[in-house]
């Protein structure tokens, strides 16, 4: 036999076994059932926040509404018994002076008087207060994100699945 027939008897050979190695391993990657195992899961959990309110009820004073602003009432009545005080003291042209001043003393302290009077009225009442806010609480939803273990490919993936199942079916997403 000549050297070129078996150079080409042992190239044909070898070339043979390695298409029929690689038709093999093709042939089982093929037919390897495309399953993942669910090795961990973990609730999907999500923040809400839910509006609430708050009521309570409060005194609260205010100044009573005047029904006399410019106070002459209290003017009037302090200059009349001002005016009485004052004639009492001395005669003649004095009394006349002193009757006088003691009508606009009275007068003044009278003002006085029914203005202070006037601030101490309070009025109670009794009002709604109401306080909003928003209270986060977390809600788990029914959907997981389960960690799989992809046997065949040797590799970690995770994927969203309704429900939590011991093995997921896996298309040609790997």
């Amino acid at each position: 036999m000549e050297k070129s027939m078996v150079k080409g008897i042992v190239i044909g050979g070898v070339a043979s076994v390695a298409l029929a190695a690689g038709g093999i391993t093709t042939y089982k990657a093929m037919n390897t059932p495309r399953f993942a195992e669910v090795v961990a899961v973990k609730d999907l959990t999500e923040t809400i926040k839910t509006p609430r309110e708050e009521c309570h009820e409060v005194q609260v004073q205010h100044q009573a509404p005047v029904k006399d602003e410019h106070r002459i009432a209290g003017t009037v009545v302090g200059g009349i018994i001002g005016g009485a005080l004052g004639s009492t003291i001395g005669g003649g042209t004095g009394k006349t002076v002193a009757t006088v001043a003691g009508a606009a003393a009275g007068g003044y302290a009278g003002n006085k008087v029914q203005k202070n009077m006037q601030e101490k009225d309070v009025v109670t009442e009794t009002k709604k207060n109401v306080r909003r806010s928003m209270t986060p609480h977390k809600n788990t939803s029914a959907m997981t994100s389960p960690t799989l273990w992809m046997a065949n490919r040797s590799m970690f993936a995770s994927a969203m699945t309704p429900e939590t199942k011991s093995r997921s079916k896996m298309g040609n997403s790997f």
